[in-house]
């Protein structure tokens, strides 16, 4: 995959403190895919989702202090949860998350990372904003598991 630019990779223990913050345990693939790629802009990377084809913009980044960073801190994955996160789940109860965006599309839409239904190993999916309500995600299938996923971009 070719990238016009990318941020520095994220320590150890800002990937622990947004695991313990959002109760997940991110994926090793996706853990080793954001310290090569955090904040990386792709040059022309389209995926398929919903039998159309989407223009990935960014991939989002995690960063130590996202106000500090006033262009890259609007992209950090838990700024982007803060900003949508009654549209993400379905679970009003939830503490944590479990849906992870890690991907803006354009057009507003975001690649995610579900553990719904898999807390070890989520799925990858294509959040659609505009379908999307409070508490009533909208979100088609894009790839099994973040490894396939990265095998198919690379």
């Amino acid at each position: 995959m070719k990238i016009q630019s990318s941020i520095n990779a994220p320590s150890n223990q800002t990937i622990q403190n947004f695991e313990t913050f959002y109760r997940v345990l991110l994926p090793q693939s996706f853990i080793t895919f954001i310290s090569a790629y955090n904040g990386a802009i792709p040059e022309k990377l389209i995926i398929s989702a919903n039998g159309q084809e989407r223009l990935v913009e960014k991939f989002l980044c995690l960063l130590e202090n996202p106000s500090d960073e006033p262009v890259e801190g609007q992209y950090d994955i838990g700024v982007v949860i803060t900003q949508i996160e009654d549209r993400l789940t379905d679970d009003e109860d939830l503490i944590g998350a479990n849906i992870i965006p890690f991907a803006a599309i354009f057009g507003g839409d975001f690649l995610c990372m579900d553990f719904r239904n898999n807390p070890e190993n989520p799925n990858i999916i294509l959040w659609d904003h505009n379908e999307s309500d409070e508490l009533d995600p909208v979100t088609y299938d894009v790839s099994v598991s973040f490894s396939d996923f990265f095998s198919a971009i690379s």
